[in-house]
């Protein structure tokens, strides 16, 4: 008889890394609304200015987030609640993308840096369109549960039969349908940090580590006899 076992599988690799982000976030408080408003789009101005400077193209330059919100502060006073108001945070983040091969990266982020615009600064790495390691990847995983399940097969006494059914799960941040893979982000605050032990950090950022797991069902086939039952299960 026929009967079948769920075997997840798993594998881990690197890929390049192909593109470089820079993330720059624009944060701040004012005591009127609309002291807010004017003074974020005021320092995004600046940014963009720094950029285009830099001789990155504006249709290059991306506004991700717009925020103003009103801040308070709770306390409490013998045993009543209240609340205290400080005022009105904006963020703005503003994001730059470039091919990972584009050089002077290390000049371009130390001159945003050194501008004083941004309260914060992040160079993320990323992959895409990597199609043909995701494919490697993912005969890896397969072979993986496949050697699992010819164990279990072993300790069953049963013959391990064809793959009948797979589940996919991506992890680390990995989405197949975009072909865009895993993000190492790092945050700088300093010039410095550009630079560690004579090496740029964007050298950090040429291989990113990705995994993938898979769940397959297996068939398992008894040579005992038609009326043998077989333990079904699932095994990580």
């Amino acid at each position: 008889m026929k009967s079948s076992i769920k075997i997840m599988g798993f594998a881990r690799g690197k890929v390049k890394a192909n593109i470089v982000k820079f993330k720059m976030d624009i944060n701040g408080r004012c005591d009127i609304y609309k002291d807010a408003v004017e003074q974020s789009l005021n320092r995004s101005a600046a940014m963009l200015v720094v950029l285009k400077g830099l001789g990155i193209e504006e249709e290059n330059i991306i506004a991700r987030k717009y925020e103003i919100s009103r801040m308070t502060k709770t306390l409490w006073k013998q045993g009543d609640e209240t609340e205290e108001f400080l005022g009105y945070g904006y963020t703005r983040r503003i994001e730059v993308k470039f091919p990972a091969e584009t050089e002077n990266l290390e000049f371009i982020a130390s001159k945003i840096l050194q501008c004083g615009v941004a309260d914060k600064f992040y160079v993320e790495f990323y992959a895409e369109n990597k199609k043909s390691e995701e494919n490697e990847l993912l005969k890896l995983a397969i072979k993986d549960s496949k050697e699992k399940a010819k164990i279990a097969a072993e300790q069953l006494n049963v013959t391990l039969g064809d793959m009948v059914q797979v589940e996919f799960e991506w992890s680390n941040g990995i989405k197949s349908m975009q072909r865009r893979w895993g993000e190492t982000m790092l945050d700088i605050e300093t010039v410095e940090q550009i630079q560690l032990d004579n090496s740029s950090i964007f050298l950090l950022g040429e291989e990113i580590e990705i995994e993938q797991m898979v769940r397959i069902v297996w068939n398992l086939i008894s040579t005992e006899g038609e009326n043998e039952s077989i333990l079904c299960g699932e095994m990580v």
